[in-house]
């Protein structure tokens, strides 16, 4: 498993993420399945759910899915997960500093 990097999370959002030795992607470029892997096979990280049953994204803030649901196929439930974390006041923030980081 890859070894992660902390950083703030504006800093984040301005830097492409990319595995040692890898070039970043430019817009338009064009991946196959294989360099998909390959790219991004190392970069994973298990994000448990939470004492919920949540699984909230720490690098999109607001992403809520509530696991059991989404596995059960109860996409009402799946839904209502997602429509919280996106009016959590953590989702409001990154929106903010996106905003912020538009040139």
């Amino acid at each position: 498993m890859a070894t992660i990097n902390l950083q703030t999370q504006d800093q984040m959002l301005l830097q492409p993420v990319t595995a040692p030795g890898i070039p970043p992607l430019r817009h338009g470029d064009y991946l196959s399945r294989e360099e998909f892997e390959h790219r991004y096979n190392e970069e994973y990280v298990t994000l448990d759910p939470d004492e919920d049953g949540i699984l909230r994204s720490r690098l999109f803030p607001g992403l809520w899915l509530d696991a059991a649901a989404l596995i059960n196929g109860e996409m009402a439930k799946v839904l209502a997960a997602l429509e919280e974390g996106l009016a959590s006041s953590e989702h409001a923030a990154f929106v903010e500093r996106l905003q912020r980081a538009k040139p």
